[in-house]
C-alpha cells in the first residue's frame, strides 16, 4: 500500500489516508467523511478485504454522494460473489450500524 503513497508523493500529490491523523478518541467517521469531502479525488484500493469491508463501502458511497472523482486501484483481484458473501456474514459493530442508519449493507455495497 505504501508504494501507492510513495508514487503519489513523487508526483507532488497531497495525499490524506484514513489511517493517519485520526486519534483514537475522535469521531473517526466524521473525520473520514470530512477527508472525503475535502478531496478532489477519491482513490479506492481494491482487494477482497476492502470490497468486503462495511466501512470501505460507506466511504465509496459517501464519495459518490459528494460527486467525487473515484479512481479504483486494483491491488488484488476481487471475486464479486465472495466479497458480497463475506460482507453479508460480517458482524457489524455499533458504530457501523449507526453509520448504516437502517440501510441494507448489501444494497449500499451494490450501489457503490
Amino acid at each position: 500500500m505504501h508504494w501507492i503513497l510513495d508514487g503519489l508523493a513523487e508526483q507532488n500529490r497531497d495525499v490524506w489516508v484514513d489511517w493517519e491523523d485520526i486519534s483514537l478518541t475522535s469521531n473517526w467517521w466524521k473525520e473520514i467523511t470530512e477527508g472525503i469531502e475535502n478531496a478532489d479525488t477519491f482513490a479506492f484500493v481494491m482487494s477482497p478485504d476492502s470490497v468486503a469491508s462495511p466501512t470501505c463501502n460507506f466511504e465509496i458511497a459517501h464519495a459518490l454522494q459528494h460527486n467525487k472523482r473515484i479512481v479504483p486501484i486494483v491491488c488484488r483481484d476481487v471475486a464479486e460473489t465472495q466479497a458480497f458473501a463475506a460482507l453479508a456474514s460480517e458482524h457489524l459493530s455499533e458504530s457501523v450500524l449507526e453509520i448504516l442508519g437502517g440501510r441494507d449493507l448489501i444494497a449500499v455495497a451494490r450501489a457503490s
